[in-house]
């Protein structure tokens, strides 16, 4: 027969049903005994015995409802199933995805206004710094060039008259033929007109600038990856669409954004593994250069940039890749299974069980996601108590079961 297990507050519950019962059992008995006086010897035996079967049945109905009442107490219970997190033993890498990225790259606009005239470099084409890509023909930008050099004749003419009126005057100053006055105004003259000289000469040096925008070099060496003009089409400077784009792919760099968590393990200098799917067995090396050092508020990672050889062109800008970057050091940050998470609006918790046996609700942070584990960052240990698979209907405070010990009592 299995056994039940009182406890005070279970006691508390029944005693007044139990006082109830005897109250009614004593009332019936002083009757009972009252008629029982009145009655012959062989009455008096069979009342007797019909007694004693009341009374074990009475005190049978008696057990039932209190293993029926402790059983119902015992079901209502919170029974839950804990997990002790694991700490170490993970792989030591974290992996990202990405798209890789030119080490240079420049759209290339015009700066002056005109038709296409020529394109000598079309897509795929290799270039060194400097070679014409495309040549636009201004007939607005050669007439400011030619009116340009105009001025400058103009004003040099204009500086030469001045300077030989000011030598002139200079010489019939010695001889008291013109007064002071009349001598500072020819210096001043010559001055102004060599003033308008120079200014001549710089407008002429920004037209002949302008009249070199006419050409369009690349930037650097590299290969033409967009061609998006043709002969005859109307070019506007700075708008619209780049004219060409140059790339120079002897490197290329992959941007990913890292979790928090790992901001201080990732650090320039640590090498990167990157695969891309046209070459699923190859392994391409790189390297981390360079970190933001910010944490980005509204997503809570860290910018990294990570950047590798490609003298080859094996790979070029815009492919797909996934980069591995191995941790410097052996983490020890406590993992748990999945299934013992609970995701609300303000963030992720792990219910723990307390030492008075109540569900406390830990704020934690999560860091590498393996499937079926996740590494969790925050007040928790390899001691720690964590309810796996937790109702959606488990509050904080409430008190629970631990699975092993609702079966130990059931076995008592």
């Amino acid at each position: 027969m299995k056994t039940i297990k009182f406890n005070n507050d279970s006691l508390k519950n029944v005693l007044p049903l139990l006082k109830k019962y005897v109250a009614i059992a004593k009332e019936f008995l002083i009757t009972l005994y009252q008629k029982y006086q009145g009655l012959e010897k062989n009455q008096k035996r069979l009342v007797q015995v019909v007694l004693v079967i009341v009374i074990l049945n009475f005190g049978f109905r008696i057990y039932g409802f209190i293993s029926a009442k402790f059983r119902s107490e015992e079901n209502a219970q919170r029974i839950v199933t804990v997990v002790m997190p694991v700490v170490g033993g993970a792989e030591n890498s974290i992996s990202f995805p990405g798209r890789l990225e030119a080490y240079l790259n420049a759209p290339i606009y015009s700066r002056v206004n005109g038709y296409m005239k020529k394109w000598d470099k079309d897509i795929g084409a290799e270039v060194k710094k400097g070679e014409i890509l495309g040549r636009i023909e201004a007939p607005e930008v050669d007439q400011q060039l030619q009116q340009a050099k105009s001025d400058l004749i103009a004003a040099k003419s204009n500086e030469a008259l001045a300077k030989i009126s000011l030598t002139r005057w200079k010489n019939l100053f010695a001889e008291d033929a013109v007064s002071k006055q009349e001598l500072d105004q020819k210096t001043t003259e010559y001055e102004t007109r060599k003033s308008l000289r120079q200014i001549a000469e710089a407008n002429l040096q920004k037209a002949e600038i302008f009249s070199d925008y006419k050409n369009i070099p690349s930037p650097f060496a590299g290969q033409v990856t967009e061609r998006n003009i043709d002969v005859g089409a109307l070019v506007t400077a700075g708008a619209g669409k780049p004219l060409f784009n140059v790339a120079n792919i002897d490197k290329l760099r992959l941007f990913v954004n890292i979790p928090q968590v790992f901001m201080n393990d990732i650090q320039p200098g640590i090498p990167a593994r990157i695969r891309v799917p046209e070459f699923p067995e190859k392994v391409f090396e790189a390297k981390v250069v360079r970190s933001a050092g910010a944490v980005n508020e509204n997503s809570g990672t860290v910018l990294i940039e990570i950047e590798m050889d490609n003298q080859e062109h094996v790979l070029t800008a815009g492919e797909f890749a996934q980069v591995n970057i191995d941790l410097p050091s052996d983490r020890n940050i406590p993992r748990v299974p999945s299934s013992a998470l609970i995701i609300r609006k303000n963030g992720a918790f792990l219910a723990e069980v307390g030492k008075d046996q109540k569900a406390v609700f830990t704020k934690v942070v999560i860091g590498r996601d393996f499937g079926q584990e996740v590494e969790v960052i925050g007040p928790i240990t390899n001691q720690s108590k964590i309810i796996n698979n937790p109702p959606d209907s488990l509050i904080a405070g409430e008190v629970v079961v631990l699975a092993k010990e609702s079966n130990g009592n059931k076995a008592k």
